[in-house]
C-alpha cells in the first residue's frame, strides 16, 4: 500500500457507498449525500452484517478486542500474582 500508511492498516469509511472505482482512486458517496474521491490501491466493499474476520486474521491485521495466546498468557501471569499477593498479605494479617 502506497501513501504514509504502514502495511496492512484498512480504512473503514462507513454508512457510504461506492459510486465508481478508478485504478487510482474511488468516488465515494455518504449518507448525507457528499461525494468524496479518495486515492487507493485497493477496494474492499463490505456488504451485510458480519465482518470478514477470517480474512483481516490472515491479511495480519490485529483486531481489536480479540485473545491471542500471548493476551491470556499475560492476563493469567496477572492473575497469578494477584493471587500470590491477595495469599502472601492474608498470612502475613
Amino acid at each position: 500500500m502506497r501513501g504514509d500508511k504502514p502495511p496492512g492498516s484498512v480504512r473503514l469509511m462507513m454508512q457510504t457507498s461506492v459510486q465508481k472505482i478508478e485504478p487510482a482512486s474511488a468516488t465515494l458517496r455518504d449518507a448525507l449525500g457528499k461525494t468524496q474521491t479518495i486515492p487507493n490501491d485497493v477496494v474492499f466493499t463490505m456488504l451485510g452484517r458480519e465482518a470478514p474476520l477470517d480474512f483481516f486474521r490472515r491479511s495480519g491485521i490485529p483486531i481489536r478486542g480479540e485473545w491471542s495466546a500471548k493476551t491470556w498468557v499475560s492476563f493469567l501471569a496477572f492473575l497469578a500474582f494477584c493471587s500470590f499477593v491477595y495469599i502472601w498479605k492474608a498470612a502475613a494479617i
